[in-house]
C-alpha cells in the first residue's frame, strides 16, 4: 500500500476495536479518508475536492453518525448540510451500521 504524507493532524474516529475511520488534509489541500477494519485494505480517498485551510475535525455525533468539519479556501463556498454554515466551512458526514 502506498504511504501517505498529511499536512496536518489527523482526526480519527472510533467505531470499535476493529473499526476505525481516519481523516486528514493532503499534500494538495485536499480531504482524505482511510477506514481500518482489521487491517488497512483500502488506500487513503479524498471525500471532498476543495481546497482546505484548516485540520479536519471529526466526531462521532451518535451511534452510526460521524461529522467532520474544516475550513475550505473559498470563502464564499458553503456545503449544503443540516446545519445553516459560514462561508469558507466544509461539512461532510458519515453513516455507519
Amino acid at each position: 500500500m502506498a504511504t501517505f504524507r498529511a499536512t496536518a493532524p489527523i482526526s480519527a474516529v472510533g467505531w470499535n476495536r476493529n473499526l476505525l475511520d481516519l481523516f486528514a488534509r493532503g499534500p494538495d489541500m485536499r480531504l482524505y479518508q482511510i477506514t481500518y477494519s482489521g487491517g488497512w485494505n483500502q488506500p487513503w480517498s479524498v471525500i471532498e475536492e476543495r481546497p482546505l485551510l484548516s485540520a479536519p475535525s471529526c466526531t462521532q455525533v451518535e451511534p452510526g453518525r460521524l461529522d467532520c468539519f474544516a475550513q475550505v479556501l473559498d470563502p464564499q463556498a458553503q456545503n449544503a448540510s443540516a446545519f445553516n454554515l459560514a462561508p469558507g466551512l466544509a461539512y461532510r458526514y458519515a453513516q455507519r451500521r
